[in-house]
This record gives structure tokens, C-alpha cells and sequence, in this order.
């Protein structure tokens, strides 16, 4: 499951990193104005960036499924496995999310 997963994700950053804009997410700038202190700080901008991330939203979004795909394939390791209920929770979660980073892109390309 991780395997295929990490090879479909990898698929989705690149397509989303070929069709970045360069010019950041800027939805991070009206996180911050919501949020403040209590954005994560992997999602705030770099100093002196003033679009948000260097990276366009989708492919923050798809790198951010990847890594917690990532921590929970090390849990599951370090726990020495989980139980199908856990296991179906994972993929129902990372598919859960792959989906709204694509319903995110379709409603881009219709423009809303």
C-alpha cells in the first residue's frame, strides 16, 4: 500500500510542480491573517516572502499527504504492524485527502 501510494503521490507533485505558477500559495498569507501564532510553522513563509510558500498550494498539499503517509508507515514499523481496522483508516484517510487535492484542482481549472 505504501509503495503504491508514494508512487501515486510522487506522480501528483510532479504534474502539480509543472503546472506551478511560481508565484507561491498564497492562501498561506490568509491562513496567517486567520490563524496567527498557531499556523504550523512549516506552512508559514520564509522571511521576506511575502506570497506564501515557494511552492504553489497543490503541490504543498500533495507533499504534506506524502509526509503523513510517511510518519504513519513509521508508526505502523516501529509498532511492529496494525490491525485491519487501523490499516483501513489509513488508506481511507490518504485516499480521503488525495481526493480533495484533486477536487481543489478541478475547481481551479473551472475557475472558482
Amino acid at each position: 500500500f505504501y509503495a503504491t501510494q508514494t508512487g501515486l503521490l510522487d506522480g501528483l507533485i510532479l504534474r502539480a510542480e509543472a503546472q506551478d505558477t511560481g508565484v507561491g500559495c498564497l492562501l498561506t498569507g490568509k491562513a496567517i491573517k486567520i490563524m496567527g501564532d498557531k499556523l504550523p510553522a512549516a506552512l508559514r513563509p520564509k522571511p521576506g516572502q511575502t506570497t506564501g510558500t515557494p511552492e504553489g498550494c497543490s503541490v504543498m498539499m500533495v507533499k504534506n499527504i506524502k509526509a503523513q503517509l510517511g510518519i504513519i508507515a513509521d508508526i505502523q514499523k516501529a509498532m511492529g504492524g496494525l490491525n485491519a481496522d487501523a490499516v483501513k483508516s489509513v488508506q481511507d484517510i490518504t485516499m480521503q485527502a488525495i481526493r480533495a487535492v484533486l477536487t481543489v484542482e478541478m475547481l481551479k481549472k473551472k475557475g472558482e
